[in-house]
């Protein structure tokens, strides 16, 4: 990569001539665990080290001149920046200035100008970058950097054990931002969720305790993803995120604070599931009062700004179309963007950068700043630009199946095969397979707002007389539980899972769609 000799070489300088070093993280999971392997690594080679994270709402997204000019009162002689940096030049321009050497390490899209004042740069993706996988999170980055800063050590077998602990972290930074699960990132994940089953991180096992993990499960992509990471990223969206990274740097000294803080992402994770459900019917109510835009585009003054980006994307996922979500705080407006894969968010808002107090991010999740006064010039160069560039068929709603599956092909054996290709995620999705024709049985709502929906499939079978029954799962079907009563067969497309509940495991089908006949 390029710039890591050059990092390094810095880096054991520092730690040398005993220099304060501070990281700087993001304020999300991939920002928090890219953070939490940096100040590990750092304090095991004895660096004199700490760390610093932005609060979503009164610091906003990246560097701000507020944190350069405390890190000069500070006497720090060195700023490493994780999951953010590479859209900060002018703050990096400011550490400069004051005798503090900047080392970026980023992933996220790379501005026409990059900070020209950095020390070293280590970014899959800059101008005549050699490293051959451009797709890193910022943990997966910061790990890169903490097997480099461990290269030194003279036995190749301790060099391994050291960085593979922090592949556990690397995984959840990874899973949780949406990383193409392809090449590099695909070993990232299937070896960190290995790990994550004995972790040796103890704010890591407090917080698979609280999401419900058990020792037995076998961790997937979706527990990390639905389970891990909304706890994590809780603490940044609602309070702030160095409630997280705090228990991902404990180590168990003190129980008692580590399952404290474990509690306090639990709380902070229930809440934040309490206003993103009132703040998504009521953006739900503005976009459909204008639903021929093919952006969306709405703020309020009521949204928390660490939930616009659920917000959005959800908006984007039901409606395949790019989502942009404000808050609107004392004449100053903080986005967050989302968008399918094809259209380029961030491309989309770099043409109207000149509107905009700072922005950043990657194709399909971005974030900004806007004054108020810029809004409705920025709102209608976004609807003009998106009206341009997506065609009718870009957005709509395609079912993509693998293959249609006899009942005799939906056995425990299909499924282990099909658990070969895993880790499955973005660039490397679950199979979804079709089956028609098949009877429901003991149809049910579940869930707290009774919006699921469980039932038994019986699907005929040519080896056998007898009707195959298997367990059926449909989140987020359950007002459709009526129609299925009175229907006179099915045809479901569907994942196929294990589902393990007390101690017993079995087949189930988990309902992506279907079709009442």
């Amino acid at each position: 990569m390029n710039d890591m000799r050059k990092a390094v070489n810095r880096i054991k300088q520092a730690i040398k001539d005993e220099e304060r070093i501070i990281i700087y993280g993001d304020y999300d999971v991939d920002g928090i665990t890219g953070t939490t392997i940096a100040v590990r690594v750092l304090r095991h080679l004895k660096a004199k080290v700490s760390y610093r994270l932005p609060h979503r709402t009164e610091d906003g997204y990246g560097l701000s001149e507020k944190f350069i000019h405390e890190f000069k009162k500070l006497d720090v002689k060195l700023l490493i920046t994780v999951d953010c940096g590479i859209s900060c030049a002018k703050e990096i321009s400011l550490a400069k200035s004051f005798g503090i050497d900047t080392i970026i390490a980023d992933h996220h899209t790379v501005p026409k100008d990059t900070p020209s004042d950095s020390y070293a740069i280590l970014h899959p993706k800059c101008e005549g970058s050699l490293y051959p996988f451009k797709d890193l999170t910022g943990a997966g980055v910061a790990l890169k950097l903490a097997y480099a800063l461990l290269s030194d050590e003279k036995d190749e077998t301790k060099i391994d054990k050291l960085a593979e602990d922090f592949l556990d972290l690397a995984s959840l930074g990874t899973i949780a931002d949406l990383g193409l699960l392809t090449d590099e990132n695909r070993i990232i994940v299937k070896y960190g969720m290995e790990k994550m089953k004995h972790s040796k991180w103890d704010g890591l096992k407090y917080l698979k305790h609280y999401s419900g993990i058990k020792q037995e499960d076998v961790i997937d992509t979706q527990m990390v993803g639905f389970r891990l990471a909304p706890r994590i990223n809780a603490a940044g969206r609602v309070a702030h995120p160095y409630y997280a990274l705090r228990l991902l740097l404990e180590d168990g000294e003190d129980k008692g604070q580590t399952d404290a803080l474990a509690q306090k992402l639990e709380g902070f994770n229930s809440n934040r599931q309490s206003i993103t459900e009132k703040a998504l019917r009521q953006a739900e109510e503005l976009f459909l009062k204008d639903n021929k835009k093919k952006i969306l585009i709405a703020h309020s003054t009521e949204w928390h700004s660490g939930i616009i980006g659920l917000i959005a994307g959800k908006l984007t996922d039901k409606h395949h179309l790019p989502s942009i979500v404000m808050n609107e705080t004392a004449g100053v407006l903080v986005a967050s963007c989302r968008s399918p894969g094809f259209f380029n968010i961030v491309a989309a808002i770099s043409e109207f950068g000149h509107l905009l107090e700072h922005f950043g991010g990657h194709a399909a999740a971005a974030g900004f700043t806007i004054k108020k006064e810029n809004l409705k010039k920025f709102t209608k160069a976004m609807e003009d630009y998106a009206d341009k560039k997506i065609k009718k068929s870009d957005y709509e709603n395609i079912l993509e199946i693998d293959a249609e599956i006899s009942a005799d092909e939906i056995t425990s054996e299909t499924l282990k095969t099909i658990n070969k290709f895993e880790p499955f995620g973005i660039g490397n999705p679950t199979p979804v397979f079709l089956v028609k024709n098949i009877k429901s049985q003991n149809v049910s709502v579940i869930g707290k707002n009774k919006d699921h929906l469980k039932f038994r499939s019986l699907l005929g079978s040519k080896s056998t007389s007898a009707l195959k029954q298997i367990d059926t799962i449909g989140f987020r079907f359950g007002p459709f539980a009526k129609d299925i009563l009175k229907s006179q067969s099915l045809d479901i497309v569907f994942n196929l899972q294990n589902n393990t509940f007390n101690g017993r495991t079995q087949l189930q089908m988990n309902v992506v769609d279907l079709k009442i006949n």
